[in-house]
């Protein structure tokens, strides 16, 4: 239920089950502080704040690399972006010579369309541009840092209740929406 976004009800939920099956609190079976921090990153990243996804990302850099994430990227493009729509751009060309090296692995192709937002406004009717200004960017960063999440902790994205349901009602062969 955590995984879908449901932290009060799991953890009342869970809290029911060590009193009925007199788990000791101390020992979990679930990992409720991973889908807390999960869930901060994420209620901040809906504020167009990066900065808790940028400690997370610094927080687990090696394991991020190792499954070659572009995560820390894509949020590092989204600061750059939003610079350039507050008109702060010698702050973004700053941010930029700082953050996107060329010795870094960062896609060119990127860097060199997020230079170009430099020469346009934020209403612009220029597709390739428009994209980059699109505040739906920011549901794309979300949905990224749950899938990089859940890949990084060995989670699935489908909630283990919904996988036994459908496990059930498969089993009843009855039809399952």
């Amino acid at each position: 239920m955590k995984n879908v976004g449901y932290a009060d009800l799991s953890e009342c939920l869970h809290e029911i089950e060590c009193f009925l099956f007199f788990f000791v609190p101390g020992q979990d079976l679930v990992d409720i502080d991973i889908f807390l921090a999960c869930q901060k990153v994420e209620e901040a990243l809906r504020n167009h704040n990066t900065t808790p996804c940028l400690n997370w990302c610094y927080d687990n850099r090696s394991k991020l690399r190792r499954m070659k994430s572009m995560l820390e990227f894509e949020v590092r493009l989204q600061d750059f972006i939003e610079l350039v729509r507050a008109n702060k751009r010698i702050e973004a060309i700053k941010y930029a010579r700082k953050h996107f090296t060329s010795s870094s692995d960062h896609p060119v192709k990127d860097i060199k369309s997020a230079m170009g937002l430099l020469a346009f406004s934020p209403t612009t009717t220029c597709k390739r541009y428009k994209r980059l200004f699109s505040e739906s960017r920011w549901e794309s960063l979300i949905a990224k840092f749950r899938r990089e999440n859940f890949n990084l902790f060995q989670l699935s994205p489908q909630s283990v209740l919904s996988v036994t349901l459908q496990a059930g009602i498969s089993a009843l062969k009855t039809p399952y929406p």
